[in-house]
């Protein structure tokens, strides 16, 4: 297994290093004596932006001594580092765009920290000194950065800006669309949009509304934002970086169908993969930036959590693997969000400001409607959702709508959403029928099977939407998958060829080469959420979302 490093000085002279001495399509000199594992994970614990973590690497003093170099070495390089098993033309690319920072040296070699350049400085919000005309601050004279309505917004307060010939002018918050048709004004809570003019080049500048009435009460805005009702993640976020960065490339693999339904009023500067990272979290999808060598290209796979996909990734030989689960028990899983409406007190129109919250206590793996009373039983056959399949030697869901194909098992949470009850699982019957604790369930009512954990820590998201139906959806798959069990597997490196390398969020299915049984090792439908390269010892473990299991082990 061979490890390929190019290094990129200041000047930009490059030198190719490697753990062996390789002349292939390149010559690449053995100075690279040592290299800390690279990892990949995610930013938050139920999803996000794929993280890079790296600790050093060393390399030796023949890379700054020798004729072609100047000797101190340099506190800063890039570097880009790749690896395979086989040619140069089959490496993988695992690093790039990453700075060594000068650490110390000695007589063998000189260290560099590693940092990975994984996000640009490109902010989500913007400065008024970017609007073209007159508006170079706020009413009162001061530098403020400008709200942006994400998606769908309901009576956002907007900003206030110098007049111009006499007319009060305002920020639109990035609103998207025609004014009066896609996004409306309010003063109080009373309807002025059609007082309203969107400004432009000449006149209050781009980006802005004026009017020439004095506003009575607070001025808010309602409407489309940057994105409105997306019909996909993907959608959406691409809107929301094209937005930003005039373009964009999205690679969309799995994200949810449907309304996004994002609603979100930016005040607070941030990074915007920061900001896109987190949105992508609340709705349980990850992302992986893959290029960001320039602003306007940025490549960005993004994948939901909680089903699989159709493409699958094999390897031949498997070391031991281990379960656990994540992080201990979830108890409940809680958001709030501000919801502001028009309130009619006594004939006075205004807007008010309320907090909402909603939770979850339990993971919902399988749901539906019951078609049968039955004394102590749970009986659905109306839909594959509620199919309790069973794969041979073992009871498992095995269907779309949960994560990492978590087996049914005794003990498990079963709740009557009708009427608020709930029961443990006794045992499996049948593919459409379990068998209960307690006598709960008539017919036509709605079920829900799961984990609950009435002792566990408890979990605070951010909320991205006013949508409840969104957003108890968004609580429901990210408690399916801090309730998912996590396995690490280890693959020899040398086995991992580039054509089945996994991917990071995607589903990984694994066949042992080398095993016991008649039949093999399976992870069906299982998400990868973690990666570490262990270069000196020649391995790469996986971290998976979900159980790990050898069909009928005693045939």
């Amino acid at each position: 297994m061979t490890v390929l490093v190019t290094v990129t000085f200041d000047d930009d002279e490059t030198v190719r290093i490697s753990n062996e001495e390789v002349a292939d399509t390149n010559y690449w000199e053995p100075w690279l004596l040592a290299i800390d594992n690279i990892s990949f994970s995610l930013e938050y614990p139920y999803g996000g932006n794929r993280i890079a973590e790296w600790g050093s690497l060393k390399i030796s003093n023949k890379l700054f001594t020798n004729e072609d170099y100047i000797w101190p070495p340099p506190l800063f390089i890039s570097l880009k580092v790749e690896y395979t098993s086989s040619t140069e033309a089959s490496a993988v690319t695992l690093v790039e765009n990453a700075t060594g920072q000068f650490s110390n040296m000695d007589e063998f070699g000189v260290q560099y920290d590693v940092y990975l350049n994984e996000t640009d400085g490109v902010l989500l919000l913007e400065k008024t000194s970017n609007l073209d005309g007159a508006c170079t601050a706020d009413f009162n004279g001061n530098d403020v950065v400008l709200p942006r309505a994400v998606g769908t917004v309901d009576y956002a307060p907007v900003i206030r800006l110098e007049n111009y010939s006499g007319n009060a002018v305002f920020h639109t918050g990035y609103m998207n669309g025609t004014i009066n048709v896609d996004w409306f004004v309010w003063d109080d809570g009373v309807d002025i949009t059609a007082s309203c003019t969107v400004g432009g080049s000449g006149t209050s500048g781009t980006g802005t509304f004026y009017r020439s009435a004095a506003a009575v009460g607070e001025v808010t805005v309602s409407g489309n934002g940057t994105f409105a009702a997306a019909s996909t993640m993907t959608q959406a976020i691409d809107a929301l970086m094209t937005a930003r960065l005039g373009a964009a490339t999205i690679v969309g693999t799995n994200a949810r169908s449907g309304d996004a339904k994002v609603g979100h009023w930016a005040t607070s500067q941030e990074l915007l993969i920061s900001y896109v990272s987190r949105l992508c979290a609340s709705h349980a999808h990850i992302i992986s930036i893959t290029d960001t060598s320039s602003f306007t290209a940025y490549l960005i796979k993004l994948e939901e959590f909680y089903t699989p996909t159709s493409e699958a990734y094999q390897d031949t030989k498997i070391l031991p693997v281990g379960h656990e689960i994540n992080q201990g028990p979830v108890s409940v899983v809680r958001t709030t969000w501000p919801e502001r409406e028009q309130v009619d007190e006594g004939g006075r129109l205004f807007v008010k400001e309320t907090t909402k919250e909603t939770e979850r206590s339990n993971s919902k793996y399988w749901w539906g409607t019951t078609t049968s009373t039955l004394t102590d039983k749970l009986k659905s056959d109306l839909s594959n959702t509620a199919w309790f399949n069973r794969w041979p030697g073992y009871i498992s869901a095995g269907v779309v709508g949960f994560i990492g194909s978590d087996m049914l098992r005794p003990g498990m949470y079963v709740k009557n959403v009708t009427d608020n009850t709930s029961t443990t699982v006794v045992a499996f019957d049948s593919y459409v029928q379990l068998s209960i604790n307690d006598d709960i369930f008539t017919s036509g009512e709605d079920f829900e099977v799961g984990y609950e954990f009435k002792h566990g820590r408890e979990l605070s998201v951010k909320s991205f939407s006013t949508d409840v139906s969104t957003i108890e959806d968004n609580l429901t798959f990210i408690m399916n998958f801090m309730h998912a069990r996590q396995s690490d597997l280890v693959i020899p490196l040398e086995d991992v060829e580039s054509s089945s390398l996994a991917v990071f969020g995607r589903e990984g299915r694994y066949v042992a080469e080398e095993r016991r049984y008649a039949r093999p090792l399976y992870l069906n439908y299982n998400k990868i959420i973690g990666i570490v390269y262990d270069f000196e010892n020649e391995k790469v473990t996986y971290r998976i979302a979900g159980m790990v299991f050898e069909e009928n082990l005693l045939t």
